[in-house]
């Protein structure tokens, strides 16, 4: 394997945030690391994920860039001698713009290499060696010029998703694909400009409507419309020039509480990652808090711990036609069920978040299941690896 400079990661730093740790201080030290020459890179690089999970945006973009005029291509984590060489193809702009392919390859024998590459500048003439390489880049539409480019780098190359398949993901193109799937839902979804969205969404009430801003993830930059006086306020503080627009579906469970689910296809095959639960429509996982409930973690636990025959067997048909026509290796799909019994699609992704870093004490029941999924990840890059 090429010397490259080794980054601790981004998971370690994840887990001295979440354990209410100050890290200032650790800012301090990379800084002052910067200053030397032959650390000065990943030195920066760590600075930029610090400052995001201190959501300080601006400046981890300018470390993030300060690093990648420095160098591109780095090393994850300590060298496994004889491991499988992973690269992964990852866009700049921000660690959550790209796959977190650590959470998937804790506790494994897989060496992982991280190239960065920035939309509007030339591409390497050839790859670092590796026996496989995985396209990490999240669908946005800064980064379709970067993905059609890349369709000719990887076309015969072993990888893990097809760069030409991303751009199916935007919530329009794949609310289009996935409208005729018998025993799936996915509200239709339209791109509208900014300038037309006030007149497109007084044709469609009074039924209740979702503005979401293209490119919004974990329910930011969101907004529920019942009524036209709604949309005027809240679009000043939106500098998006295009927006989603769909029809919102009450999920709602008949005890009244909302069931968020997040599914993960590994070549078609799916696996749960989570299921959260919560009084609110906007659900996420952090904002559920289901360490707060122990009746909601066991109906999670009895989730996971039955998923291939109950959640997994009930949407068979819709999960496999999902693979089938977004023809992704590895995807994310966030989902729910509606009362009719239906699996009903919010988004489809190759960037949400996976892991196994909820506390053991209190949830158990994830660690068996995430090891049955982070397991099948990794005999998938082997697969893939094995047949290049």
């Amino acid at each position: 394997m090429p010397d490259q400079p080794t980054l601790d990661g981004f998971l370690p730093l994840q887990r001295r945030a979440r354990a209410g740790e100050d890290l200032r201080p650790l800012a301090a030290a990379l800084l002052e690391r910067a200053g030397r020459d032959e650390a000065a890179a990943p030195a920066l690089l760590e600075l930029s994920w610090v400052f995001t999970l201190c959501g300080q945006v601006e400046q981890a973009h300018a470390a993030e860039a300060l690093a990648l005029d420095l160098r591109q291509h780095y090393r994850v984590g300590l060298e496994r001698p004889g491991g499988l060489r992973l690269l992964a193809l990852m866009a700049s702009g921000g660690y959550f713009m790209n796959t977190p392919l650590e959470c998937l390859l804790q506790d494994t024998e897989v060496n992982l290499e991280v190239l960065f590459l920035r939309p509007g500048q030339p591409l390497p003439e050839r790859l670092p060696d590796h026996d496989l390489a995985f396209l990490a880049i999240r669908e946005a539409d800064e980064h379709l010029p970067l993905l059609r480019h890349l369709e000719g780098l990887l076309d015969k190359r072993p990888r893990v998703n097809a760069p030409g398949h991303i751009p199916r993901l935007a919530r329009d193109r794949a609310s289009h694909a996935l409208q005729d799937v018998a025993g799936l839902h996915m509200p239709h979804t339209v791109r509208v400009p900014r300038a037309a969205l006030v007149a497109e969404v007084a044709s469609r009430l009074p039924q209740p409507l979702l503005v979401r801003a293209v490119g919004a993830h974990m329910g930011e930059n969101l907004l529920r419309v019942e009524a036209l006086t709604e949309l005027p306020p809240w679009l000043e503080s939106q500098p998006a020039q295009a927006f989603y627009l769909s029809p919102y579906v009450d999920y709602s469970s008949p005890d009244g509480l909302f069931r968020k689910y997040r599914i993960v296809l590994i070549d078609g095959e799916p696996f749960a990652s989570h299921l959260a639960i919560a009084e609110h429509w906007m659900i996420n996982y952090m904002n559920a808090h289901m360490e707060l409930s122990s009746v909601r973690r066991g109906e999670e636990a009895a989730f996971m711990e039955g998923f291939t025959s109950g959640f997994a067997a009930r949407h068979r048909e819709a999960l496999a036609a999902i693979h089938a026509r977004l023809d992704l290796d590895y995807l994310v799909i966030d989902c729910a069920e509606t009362r009719a019994g239906e699996l009903l699609v919010f988004e489809v992704d190759t960037a949400a978040l996976v892991h196994a870093e909820d506390p053991v004490d209190l949830f158990p029941y994830k660690q068996p299941a995430m090891r049955k999924l982070f397991q099948a990840f990794v005999a998938l890059l082997r697969q893939r690896a094995a047949a290049g």
